[in-house]
């Protein structure tokens, strides 16, 4: 059990980080569509970085807003489950913990008798 919540935690915290990855990209984009819109001397540097990663020239920026909230959305369902298994994770040591108080206890109180 402790093996399958180990491996959960770590690609849940790897996708996470892929999201990350994701939402870093897709927010360069959207700076530099913003500044080809709003800032005319910026508007070669922004459009020499969407041509560095390879995007077409009809890119929309709502689009890309709208692929930022998708993305955000996912990364917020799938960090709240992370924490949630954590949760759980720490649960479970705990009692695990606890147990093997208690049969330490049991063991020494059982030692003691036997002694006497």
């Amino acid at each position: 059990m402790e093996e399958r919540f180990n491996d959960k935690i770590e690609s849940t915290h790897q996708e996470l980080q892929r999201l990350d990855e994701r939402l870093a990209y897709y927010h360069k984009i959207e700076g530099a569509l913003l500044a080809i819109e709003r800032m005319p001397e910026n508007r070669l540097p922004a459009t020499q970085l969407l041509d560095d990663l390879e995007l077409p020239k009809d890119v929309m920026l709502a689009d890309i807003t709208q692929a930022i909230e998708r993305f955000e959305l996912e990364r917020d369902a799938l960090q709240e489950f992370f924490e949630d298994t954590l949760k759980t994770y720490t649960t479970y040591q705990e009692m695990k913990d606890h147990l093997k108080s208690r049969e330490a206890s049991t063991h020494k109180q059982e030692t003691e008798e036997k002694s006497l």
